[in-house]
């Protein structure tokens, strides 16, 4: 397992191969350092998880809710689980990625590759995908780019698992989610089709709220000129998250070890016909361009 490092005044990086995944990112300033994303001890601990840890995710995120897709009239059978296909199979988060290219000075950054295949994990085409990793003064920027050799399915997303303080609970921090509908789904996740209003619903958070005992895995229809934030009063730390993408998932797992803001396009999008299409058509770029900026106050 490779490591590769970038550091600016603010930010240090650890990125590994492994799934394109950030091993270590620590933010820094006169009041010291905050890791912010959880890490695991060791890198080939990486080789056991199962959650997506601070990986790419493909060449579907989110679900999709059936046991096979169709595109060109042609039907590819795709593995589900309690008919339910997650993160795209196996997926991106489990193969080992080749760099392509690293810089370094004032905006240092990394870009790293790979190819799927014809069929991986059901879905048809070899998919050229790349992550460039750039630190830009207080932000880490995170660009997915994919093109295929035929039509096929991509729906990326980079799989973070942030933290902002050293607690083991989620109720003090404050989210604040520029969104005027979320997804509704079922017990499986899987969305139903509707759209509802975070209107007068616990899950509006279009001003700073503390999450408290709200549990979060829900994929929000986001205004994509606003930043989603989340803030720390234990360490005054920050995070703002603005994408080119139309929703973001924000889940906050039951182990309270990060929270995650998955910026992707609809979920389960190939069998909900009002959704935005994640059809990726030859000739094509696939483009997925999330900012993550930090700050301490």
């Amino acid at each position: 397992m490779k490591e590769y490092n970038l550091e600016n005044e603010y930010l240090s990086l650890t990125v590994i191969d492994f799934g394109a995944r950030i091993h270590k990112l620590t933010y820094k300033d006169s009041v010291g350092t905050q890791e912010v994303v959880h890490s695991l001890e060791h890198q080939q601990d990486h080789l056991n998880d199962d959650t997506s840890l601070n990986a790419v995710v493909g060449r579907f995120a989110g679900r999709i809710c059936s046991n096979s897709i169709t595109l060109n009239e042609t039907e590819y059978p795709i593995q589900t689980i309690n008919g339910v296909h997650l993160h795209g199979g196996v997926g991106f988060s489990k193969r080992v990625w080749k760099i392509q290219s690293m810089t370094s000075g004032t905006t240092p950054s990394i870009t790293l590759s790979y190819l799927s295949k014809h069929l991986e994990d059901g879905y048809p085409g070899n998919l050229n995908v790349s992550v460039t990793y750039t630190l830009v003064e207080k932000s880490l920027e995170v660009k997915l780019e994919a093109q295929s050799d035929t039509t096929t399915l991509v729906n990326l997303t980079h799989h973070a698992y942030f933290k902002l303080d050293n607690s083991n609970k989620f109720d003090h921090l404050e989210f604040t989610i520029p969104a005027t509908y979320f997804i509704e789904t079922n017990e499986n996740l899987c969305p139903t089709g509707n759209l509802i209003s975070v209107e007068g619903h616990p899950f509006d958070f279009n001003k700073p709220k503390r999450l408290e005992s709200t549990q979060l895995d829900t994929s929000f229809v986001i205004d994509q000129s606003k930043s989603i934030e989340v803030y720390s009063p234990k360490t005054k730390m920050r995070i703002k998250a603005t994408t080119n993408q139309p929703t973001a998932v924000i889940y906050t797992p039951e182990s309270c070890v990060g929270f995650c803001i998955e910026a992707q396009n609809f979920t389960d999008s190939p069998n909900q016909e009002g959704f935005a299409s994640a059809i990726l058509k030859k000739g094509e770029v696939y483009s997925n361009l999330t900012r993550y900026e930090f700050s301490r106050e």
